[in-house]
């Protein structure tokens, strides 16, 4: 038995007992395995131990026989949560593709979606937020850093991809989780009280950068440049975040070897690109399903079905509009907008983005709810920097199959969990004079400028 199997199953029953203890723990440990993907680095006995299962199924037995609250907070975004994995069984249901194959999918979407309902459930505080937020950190986080740090050791050389048979697996869609995932690692670096553990995040954020830059993805690019025009633009620190790109652009043009140069400058001939091109022919089979079967699609993952693809290239001459070469293999849509619309139908794609709207635009609200609330500060910056990363994933997601990211989903709800403890804070302190909507100025006024708390509650850490 390899010494990192034996840590880990002796790490296992250490934490599965912790769990029942305090079930809130459970969510952290289920998120970092789900994140981490850990049987990917063990290689005895340990390869075939479900631990992520093992978690999760802890956490939901701790939950129920535990005095934690049984109440989920049936708010808008869980709502659409619901109907759209409802909407996603009807598809599946309904679908023209092999039942195994579209099975197999929505398990992981409900798993997702179970997922979620236990944070709205547990994650019922400040520390329990930052606690989650730190456990996908170690998860996501640790294979950016890990792979940025080989691409600088092999002095750009090393070409980065994800863990084998995940999600994130290839090079394009690890680059969309890194840039996901690094807004929320600069957060955490804000907010960390610790010297040593603020280091240690922003070493983190600066490797995962790196390893963005070794995917030697063209999408990766082109939403690295958005997400820091969007973060500039809504940054309260708008000098260091100018200064912080600098360095990045003089990182890349120090260290990306000439053949990642050269790769980045053929976005400007998409035309001519057969890998461009070869996402076009998927959209055209996926929309030409879309319009078939406009309410509920095809099922997941439909157009990756040999039979199905094939008879939409028999029909490809009705999107002729859009030049194309002839269709050849079977490529999945290539596009989460696509992706949907071809699974689940038009009225899929559209609670889809009703989730994500929403979810960004609660960003929007919490920033301004929050302001010049210094004990609310933290949700008025982890808003802002939730808002970044819905950005980076609606620019990413439109050349890439990442309709089912677990981490998304996990941002969505948190979103919805910040809501809920605004609220809360804003029912507690609001004067009983005063109507709750007036309550943050009527307080504002009360209490002077943040200038005159107490020091410690300027910036509170964990």
């Amino acid at each position: 038995m390899a010494i990192r199997d034996l840590v880990m199953l002796s790490a296992l029953l250490v934490m599965v007992p912790m769990i029942f203890m305090r079930p809130h723990t459970g969510i952290i440990l289920w998120a970092w395995t789900a994140m981490l993907v850990p049987n990917t680095f063990l290689f005895g006995i340990g390869q075939s131990v479900r631990f992520n299962l093992i978690f999760a199924l802890a956490t939901l037995i701790a939950w129920f026989i535990s005095k934690e609250p049984k109440k989920v907070p049936l708010n808008s975004t869980n709502v659409l949560l619901y109907v759209f994995l409802f909407w996603v069984c009807l598809s599946t249901l309904f679908g023209v593709a092999e039942f195994d194959a579209r099975m197999h999918e929505l398990t992981n979407l409900i798993k997702i979606v179970v997922f979620t309902v236990v944070i709205s459930a547990l994650v019922t505080s400040r520390l329990r937020v930052h606690a989650l937020l730190i456990g996908i950190a170690l998860g996501m986080g640790y294979h950016g850093t890990a792979e940025g740090a080989k691409f600088i050791v092999s002095g750009g050389n090393h070409h980065v991809f994800g863990p084998t048979g995940s999600i994130i697996g290839d090079n394009n869609h690890f680059a969309l989780a890194m840039i996901f995932l690094l807004p929320v690692i600069f957060y955490l670096y804000h907010y960390s009280s610790k010297r040593l553990i603020q280091l240690g995040f922003l070493c983190a954020g600066c490797l995962i950068f790196a390893s963005v830059i070794g995917t030697f993805s063209r999408g990766g690019l082109v939403t690295l440049a958005a997400v820091g025009a969007y973060w500039l633009l809504r940054s309260k620190y708008k000098i260091p975040m100018f200064a912080a790109m600098g360095v990045g652009l003089a990182f890349v043009v120090y260290f990306a070897p000439e053949h990642w140069f050269e790769r980045m400058t053929t976005i400007q001939e998409a035309e001519q690109d057969g890998s461009f091109m070869g996402r076009v022919i998927a959209w055209k089979i996926s929309l030409l399903l879309a319009l078939d079967h406009p309410i509920l699609g095809g099922g997941i993952t439909a157009i990756q079905n040999a039979d199905v693809w094939e008879k939409y290239v028999r029909d490809f001459g009705r999107l002729d509009f859009i030049p194309t070469g002839p269709p050849d293999t079977v490529r999945a849509a290539h596009s989460v907008y696509f992706q949907l619309v071809a699974d689940v139908g038009f009225v899929g794609l559209g609670i889809f983005l009703l989730i994500l709207f929403r979810a960004w635009w609660s960003c929007g609200r919490l920033i301004k709810k929050t302001a010049g609330i210094s004990d609310l500060e933290w949700i008025n910056n982890l808003a802002r920097a939730l808002q970044v990363s819905f950005v980076a994933y609606c620019v990413a997601g439109a050349a890439l199959n990442m309709a089912y990211f677990e981490m998304l989903y996990v941002f969505v709800v948190l979103v919805a969990v910040q809501e809920n403890l605004t609220k809360q804070y804003l029912e507690k302190t609001a004067p009983h004079d005063v109507p709750p909507q007036m309550a943050p100025a009527a307080r504002k006024g009360a209490m002077g400028s943040r200038a005159k708390l107490p020091e410690g509650m300027r910036r509170q850490r964990f």
